[in-house]
């Protein structure tokens, strides 16, 4: 009988394995410019190409990964446990498509969606083993998230400038350095000027600058307060209260496993700045958060997609409280590419906001709705298990940078619960990225067991 085991061999390091290395540390630097670079692009094959980038190399890499398995049943070392919760996951998400007898193909896709960033921790600690590269790559991507808040600090000074100081309208597009702004949005919008976020992507900029920032803090033993003050401010001018959250937590677990008293001073100054920037009643952390659901559709505010969505969620579940309606049919970017009858079956009446975001912006309650009960503790039992990981491969590691990397990657991975709350989870330039972080502090750690 067969047995599967993990790679502590080092592999012949050949010119394909090379090429593939390289365009995998490529491509983390391609992925936080994902967007803006295909907003220039013309050609209709090049968009897509642009825009499936991560996709590409996820299936293209981890095809070769599988062909390994099934021919010396080997597995790349430290991943067996992530490998093993996660095909249970995808278990649970293809059954629950059988029994609701939804497509075939809709079904993997939908689950292919759910676990393609994670697939990267595998793809990641099989080809990329060398912490001098992942320290190479770092400082790039440090001087790029470095870069995006100082651009931010000058779009947020400019914009705050025209508005409070010479009394312009937020409608004047003249405020605007860097974003292009739909007229349509800030009439909606009125004086609700927080939303406008890091050149008009919140999500993208704010919780990539909070993943670097994070990695740095603990993985630098002299931290440049310069850096960290851009970088903080980069946050604050995302305008995005999840990247918020995180960024408090991630001070305040500083201040408690490290005790720098320059944490402190740094923590005064996120408060300090939240609370300066709250424009309107509109904003608040809470109102991100809540958990409040109304008894009926009557009381909902049909411009509050979250609060709708978790009500035609929740209605959802309580029709398919086990298994849910299969993945690839409610919530997600899936289900409105294959026209998801769910919709139509519950009437849900904000498909041009769905259409335009993508997401029903809350994540967990897509895959209640999705996966129903048996799903959502599987994917609960997926990130326990990272978390158990990590800090097992932390007590592992001899190398203090590379200790301090699975500190920060730890502290990282509550902060990716705190993102999925309240938004989609698939955002490229974070999740990808940090799933590659994980990948390749678990090959370091391989080839430290075998040195």
């Amino acid at each position: 009988m067969s047995r599967i085991t993990v790679n502590n061999e080092n592999s012949c390091d050949t010119l394909y394995t090379r090429l593939i290395r390289i365009w995998l540390l490529t491509i983390l630097l391609i992925l936080p410019f994902q967007k803006s670079i295909s907003s220039y692009v013309a050609s209709i094959s090049i968009l897509k190409a642009i825009n499936y980038l991560e996709e590409i190399t996820i299936v293209s890499t981890f095809s070769i990964l599988l062909v390994t398995f099934f021919k010396k049943r080997i597995l790349p070392n430290n991943t067996s446990m992530l490998f093993l919760t996660l095909f249970v996951f995808c278990l649970c998400g293809l059954l629950s498509g059988a029994f609701n007898n939804n497509s075939p193909y809709v079904t993997l896709i939908g689950m292919f969606d759910y676990v393609k960033n994670f697939l990267v921790i595998i793809i990641y600690a099989a080809f990329c083993r060398e912490f001098s590269e992942f320290k190479k790559i770092f400082r790039l991507l440090l001087i790029i998230a470095t870069v995006l808040g100082a651009l931010a600090l000058l779009e947020f000074t400019w914009a705050m400038g025209n508005v409070y100081v010479l009394d312009k309208k937020i409608t004047d597009q003249g405020i605007y350095l860097f974003s292009n702004i739909d007229v349509s949005d800030i009439i909606t919008l009125k004086d609700v000027y927080w939303r406008y976020g890091i050149f008009r992507s919140p999500n993208a900029y704010g919780l990539f600058i909070l993943l670097i920032l994070t990695i740095y803090f603990y993985t630098e033993k002299r931290v440049n307060t310069i850096i960290a003050f851009i970088q903080i401010v980069g946050i604050i001018a995302s305008n995005l209260r999840r990247a918020y959250a995180g960024l408090i937590f991630v001070v305040i677990s500083l201040l408690i496993t490290m005790r720098k008293l320059t944490m402190l001073f740094l923590l005064f100054m996120v408060i300090f700045g939240i609370t300066w920037k709250y424009m309107s009643n509109d904003f608040s952390l809470y109102s991100t958060y809540r958990s409040y659901l109304p008894e009926n559709e009557a009381t909902i505010d049909l411009n509050d997609i979250r609060t709708y969505s978790r009500y035609k969620s929740m209605e959802i579940w309580k029709d398919h409280p086990v298994w849910g309606v299969g993945p690839g049919m409610f919530g997600g970017i899936v289900s409105l590419k294959f026209n998801s009858t769910v919709y139509s079956d519950y009437n849900y009446k904000l498909m041009g906001i769905l259409k335009k975001n993508g997401t029903i912006e809350d994540f967990w309650f897509q895959v209640l709705a999705e996966l129903g009960i048996t799903g959502s503790l599987c994917f609960i039992m997926f990130i326990l298990t990272l978390f158990t990981v990590l800090y097992y491969a932390r007590d592992r590691s001899v190398d203090y940078e590379l200790n301090k990397l699975f500190s920060g990657l730890m502290i990282f991975t509550i902060c990716v619960i705190f993102f999925s709350i309240g938004g989609g989870i698939n955002i490229s330039a974070v999740l990808y990225t940090f799933c590659a972080f994980v990948g390749i502090g678990l090959g370091c750690l391989s080839k430290q067991s075998v040195d």
